[in-house]
């Protein structure tokens, strides 16, 4: 499972990187055929239940937002009890979809213009 470095490590890259979305963005961006590949390498690792991983995976947007998808996951993950490999590729899958996939699809956000504001 993630721990809480790897979300500081994460909020610390979508930080640093927020301003220069307009010339990477093509460099990161990753088209719909490279992110169903993406879930299918993650859903054939070994000892990862296949078919969670991919279900979770392509319907993540619907989320909105990491910190849904990762809600989901947990619920999920008890209702299932899906095994560690599981999680963690289903993990790894959310936060490449919503730093990849997910912040060119459509506008920027409050949230990801100023990640580090607090209300």
């Amino acid at each position: 499972m993630l721990v809480e470095n790897d979300f500081e490590v994460m909020e610390e890259h979508l930080a640093n990187n927020h301003n220069n979305i307009s010339y990477e963005s093509k460099a990161n961006e990753m088209n719909e055929d490279e992110w169903i590949n993406k879930v299918e390498q993650l859903a054939n690792k070994t000892g990862v239940k296949t078919i969670a991983v991919q279900n979770f995976l392509i319907s993540v947007g619907s989320n909105g937002s990491v910190g849904n998808a990762l809600a989901n996951l947990e619920s999920d993950t008890r209702m299932y009890k899906w095994n560690a490999r599981t999680v963690n590729a289903i993990q790894k899958g959310i936060m490449i979809y919503f730093d990849k996939v997910k912040k060119y699809d459509s506008p920027p956000t409050f949230e990801d213009k100023y990640p580090n504001t607090l209300w």
